[in-house]
């Protein structure tokens, strides 16, 4: 079964290898890839041992290699979906490869241990009168810890630059659907779970009959599908923003300060000014009805640079563009409700949402009720009065 599992899983990464490789440009490539090829070689686990001793011990030598490097190719693909600049892989991501030089001395060490040495060390007990195997397997206890705590540090990187990514969305669209990344945190759930069960098989296996290497195939395998799938649909969000965007303040509007935008040449005046011409198109000539507004978008209509339009919304209007632009749609759309026979997603499509759901989540955030209770709510109220 594992074999099968492991046949299965490299499959899928090549398929998502070729499809990604035709997609996107080369230094983006690097990092999805990397990814990958380490799901690529932890997957041959399933066929590789047990097999003839001299392949086992090349690829049990190589093993921490490949775990230490999954975590940075997972963050810096992060970081090349979430960045508004192309990704490079330059000079500053080298030192995310510390590693590499003496995890290769310790797989040249471990390579060159005889192979009874190598099965006592990682398939028997090591014998007491071998001081140099106990140097090894304390080693390699080391280099387990090293890993599960770099990796966690990933991880967690990983998790708050998804949110404070999902914070910026908001600067920049009023629909952020299929770009929130809300798959990453799944994802890393995953992973996390994926280390638990196979920590727990590699220490307790022989202790209950849930605990096997079958079962790290299986995750392993669901893993590698929903990377792939989700990692060959996600588009970059530079697939989203002009090539000579501005650098926009990240801060969200809630924690605004009176010394965030202390260097910013825009007045208190200018700002006013740009708030009365939004709140205009948004009166007279109803732009947030488009359901593919943005930042930029509105940049260009008005005439004023990206930079000063999100330091009006957060300092002026003290909000998002997302928030005032979907504030002033669940307005419109509660009109339609109640003045037009209209159905709920129609409403929708009419003030501007792309999706059903979205619209749901904006409506019941501005009124704390679903589109048909308050519909239902203040046809009540008409009849009573």
């Amino acid at each position: 079964m594992s074999v099968l599992l492991s046949a299965m899983t490299l499959s899928i990464v090549a398929f998502a290898m070729s499809l990604v490789m035709a997609k996107y440009a080369r230094n983006q490539n690097i990092p999805f890839i990397g990814c990958l090829l380490c799901v690529m070689f932890f997957s041959l686990g399933g066929v590789v041992l047990g097999q003839e001793d001299l392949v086992t011990q090349i690829y049990i030598s190589l093993l921490p290699l490949a775990f230490y490097a999954f975590s940075p190719f997972l963050w810096l693909y992060h970081k090349a979906i979430t960045s508004e600049v192309p990704f490079v892989f330059g000079k500053s991501e080298i030192r995310h490869w510390w590693f590499v030089l003496p995890l290769s001395i310790y797989a040249v060490l471990l390579l060159a241990l005889p192979r009874s040495d190598f099965q006592a060390l990682f398939f028997g007990e090591v014998s007491a009168d071998k001081a140099y195997l106990q140097w090894y397997a304390l080693t390699f206890f080391v280099v387990l810890i090293g890993w599960l705590i770099s990796s966690l540090v990933y991880l967690k990187r990983i998790w708050n630059n998804t949110i404070r990514y999902r914070r910026y969305l908001k600067v920049l669209f009023s629909d952020v659907s299929g770009r929130s990344l809300y798959w990453i945190e799944w994802l890393t759930l995953l992973i996390l779970l994926i280390w638990g069960y196979s920590l727990t098989v590699l220490f307790f296996e022989k202790s209950h009959d849930l605990l096997s290497s079958t079962g790290v195939s299986l995750l392993l395998f669901v893993f590698s599908w929903l990377f792939a799938r989700w990692g060959v649909q996600q588009q970059p969000l530079t697939n989203y923003v002009p090539k000579n965007l501005e650098t926009i303040d990240q801060t969200p509007a809630t924690e605004f300060t009176e010394s965030k935008y202390e260097r910013s040449a825009l007045t208190e005046e200018d700002a006013n000014r740009i708030a009365k011409k939004i709140e205009r198109v948004g009166i007279e000539e109803r732009l947030f009805l488009d359901s593919d507004l943005s930042l930029f978008k509105l940049s260009e209509h008005l005439g004023v640079s990206t930079q000063y339009l999100s330091q009006t919304f957060s300092q002026n209007l003290k909000t998002t563009f997302f928030d005032y632009v979907n504030r002033a749609r669940v307005s419109v759309a509660k009109d339609r409700l109640l003045n037009s026979d209209s159905s709920v997603l129609d409403v929708a499509m009419e003030a501007g949402f792309n999706a059903r759901s979205s619209f749901y989540k904006a409506f019941k955030q501005e009124t704390s009720m679903t589109p048909s209770e308050f519909k239902q709510a203040n046809m009540s109220k008409n009849k009573l009065s």
